[in-house]
């Protein structure tokens, strides 16, 4: 689908209210429609290798760090929470027509990974673990949003109503260099001038698929967030609005064009011009040169330009267009500022007010035994700085140079536990940070969990797969006793109560809810009768028959 399935156009009102409606349970569509809100097409945005520069005519200070772009290729390897077999099947179709439509990418709502496509006949079958958002993505079709219905099948499934898009504007943009050469790939930055066309329609069904399209480009490819484009690529814009362009490239070319996207089907010509570069010192209060400070360009930029100051505190951001700028200025002992400036100026000083400094101790153990962890990993953020990050002695203890009066995130992780994460004051008292194992064997070991196993069947005696197991304890969990620190999480366990059965019929369920209560089937969503019986800390019981 790649960037054509690209822009923008949600008040930030609305996607707030989206991520609201998001984190909590949809319920599955009705008889009349079934296209439950689903999850939306992630847009590739690849980039170039961290790191990566090039060299440019322009002349910059000498011995001044230059800007690197950090945008980087996107993660494309295969999920690993997906189930064994499919637990569900969306149908998708024309909403005009009731034609199946093939070809439409199926993609997780968070993360925006691609789990499915739709065949010739408009199934798309899917290994999830358990019910979530999803998103239906298909070329010139709004993008439909869907929460799965575990159980669908090709018999019965999931009818998602695609609506031919008939609102989007489409402009290929042809990218050409000094002396009109072409250029292959570049990046975008895209702002919105204007206020959106009203969503309105009389067809319920098209109302509702333009107002889910309109909120997952907004959570997908929202405005002022860079996108990869190549030479000839086209891009998709909301009518009715005019935008500003922002490109730049990885041999030091920048532009910036402005777009009506009342016009359809227009090709775009961007010129491409070396671009201009920010170059100057950082310093202390005492004027001394500052290294190791980092710059980057406050509301972004298309390269993601992060820039780090040299022994002597110079630097050279770029490239840039011709115009103004506001560069947001780090460093781990000083306060960060945010300095107004105007691109190709080489005279630049930014002065960066010290921090009051202070010392953060601890130690990490394991639970439950608390033994002291050697070689664990213990990071402070405080306001925007960079991570403070140290590793553990052999006793567990660690030592961190905090700076600064505010409460920052102090982040515990070690090889097979769960990460800590506490809101911790810099210069706070000595404290013990305690994380969990994150392997079920070692939680059992511990007897901090217990394992209920075993085997679904049908009616027939046959395995079944894809069975909802649920694990109903007797009495309500006692509340957790507050530890007078700010935990975030990674305090404790967060073990959901249901399971899939497996393609063999199989399950296991790893519960902290120990004590009497009923290993049940859902039925309908609902817990039937089931098995009475105890879960026991520190065991694995796995000679239990469901049968459905």
């Amino acid at each position: 689908m790649r960037a054509a399935l690209l822009l923008l156009v949600v008040a930030v009102a609305g996607g707030l209210a989206f991520w609201l409606w998001a984190a909590g349970e949809t319920p599955s569509p009705g008889p009349r429609d079934p296209d439950s809100p689903s999850n939306p097409a992630a847009v590739e945005q690849q980039s170039p290798p961290a790191g990566e520069s090039a060299t440019s005519d322009q002349p910059i200070a000498g011995d001044a760090a230059r800007a690197v772009p950090t945008r980087t290729a996107v993660d494309v390897s295969a999920p690993t929470d997906l189930a064994d077999a499919p637990t569900a099947c969306l149908l998708a179709v024309d909403h005009a027509t009731g034609q199946p439509v093939a070809g439409a990418v199926v993609q997780r709502l968070k993360g925006g990974a691609e789990i499915a496509f739709t065949d010739e006949r408009g199934f798309a079958e899917l290994p999830l673990a358990e019910r979530e958002q999803l998103a239906v993505v298909a070329e010139r079709y709004l993008m439909r949003m869907a929460a799965t219905r575990l159980g669908s099948s090709r018999s019965e499934p999931q009818r998602v109503e695609l609506v031919r898009d008939q609102w989007s504007v489409w402009h290929r943009l042809e990218l050409r260099g000094p002396g009109g050469r072409a250029v292959a790939a570049a990046f975008a930055r895209i702002d919105a001038l204007g206020d959106p066309e009203p969503l309105a329609h009389p067809d319920p069904v098209v109302a509702r698929a333009r107002a889910e399209d309109d909120r997952l480009r907004t959570l997908f490819a929202p405005l002022h967030e860079s996108i990869r484009i190549e030479n000839g690529e086209e891009l998709r814009f909301a009518s009715g609005r005019p935008y500003a362009l922002e490109v730049a490239a990885v041999d030091d070319l920048a532009a910036r064009i402005r777009l009506d996207a009342a016009d359809r089907g227009r090709t775009l010509r961007v010129d491409l011009q070396p671009g201009l570069f920010v170059a100057g010192v950082v310093q202390g209060d005492k004027g001394r040169a500052l290294a190791g400070a980092t710059l980057s360009r406050q509301g972004g930029d298309p390269l993601g330009l992060i820039c780090t100051t040299t022994a002597n505190g110079r630097f050279a951001f770029g490239p840039l267009p011709a115009g103004d700028l506001t560069l947001l200025v780090r460093h781990p002992d000083h306060e960060p500022t945010a300095f107004a400036t105007g691109a190709g100026r080489s005279d630049v000083v930014i002065t960066l007010h010290a921090l009051p400094s202070s010392t953060l101790r601890g130690r990490v153990r394991r639970r439950p035994g608390l033994e002291p962890i050697e070689g664990a990993t213990v990071s402070w953020t405080a306001t925007s700085n960079p991570p403070l990050t140290a590793r553990t002695a052999a006793d567990g203890t660690f030592t961190l140079p905090t700076t600064g009066d505010v409460a920052g995130r102090l982040l515990v992780s070690a090889p097979a536990c769960i990460v800590l994460e506490e809101l911790v004051a810099p210069g706070a008292p000595f404290a013990d940070y305690d994380v969990l194992p994150a392997l079920t064997a070692d939680r059992l070991a511990g007897r901090l969990t217990a394992v209920l196993a075993g085997v679904v069947f049908d009616a027939q005696s046959r395995p079944l797969a894809n069975a909802g197991v649920r694990w109903v304890p007797a009495a309500e969990p006692q509340p957790q006793l507050p530890s007078g620190r700010r935990t975030v999480s990674g305090l404790v366990l967060q073990l959901p109560l249901t399971v899939t059965s497996r393609a063999d019929g199989s399950f296991e369920l790893e519960t902290d809810r120990f004590g009497p209560g009923r290993l049940c089937l859902l039925v309908d969503g609902r817990p039937d009768a089931g098995i009475e019986t105890t879960a026991v800390a520190g065991t694995k019981q796995d000679d239990y028959r469901l049968r459905r």
